[in-house]
């Protein structure tokens, strides 16, 4: 902490008080997670709420973001990849060794596309763009 003097006084800090008692502390929860359960419709709520003057939509829910829709199926992709991965060591199909193994071949494999597409962008060789291949 400083001292005063070196503080100015548009700067003071106010002390936070002692903390409170520890058996208040599940009510104000309970206090909060009924406001949050009473507030649940209206935040999810894409329209308002009639009767409710002034209310705008939801803008969470209103996403005109072009790569929203790119961007959850991609993270679709890869959980259900996950998934199907994991069955298929669960009924060894696949043993854990050779998915490790596969996985650090293709973790190279696209390190070093990867590389090129990066020197490629620094040096600009070639004119036309590199693209990772995923055909393999």
């Amino acid at each position: 902490m400083l001292p005063d003097n070196l503080v100015p006084g548009r700067y003071h800090y106010i002390v936070p008080e002692s903390p409170q008692d520890s058996s208040d502390t599940p009510s104000d929860f309970t206090l909060v997670t009924e406001k949050l359960q009473e507030l649940e419709v209206e935040i999810l709520s894409s329209v308002s709420q009639p009767g409710r003057i002034g209310l705008p939509k939801n803008a969470l829910l209103e996403e005109h973001d072009r790569y929203f829709k790119e961007r959850l199926f991609s993270v679709a992709k890869i959980e259900t990849f996950a998934r199907v991965l994991k069955e298929l060591v669960a009924e060894n199909e696949i043993t854990q060794e050779a998915l490790s193994e596969l996985i650090t071949q293709k973790t190279v494999e696209i390190n070093e596309q990867g590389e090129k597409i990066w020197l490629n962008l620094i040096t600009s060789e070639i004119k036309s763009p590199l693209f990772y291949r995923f055909e393999d």
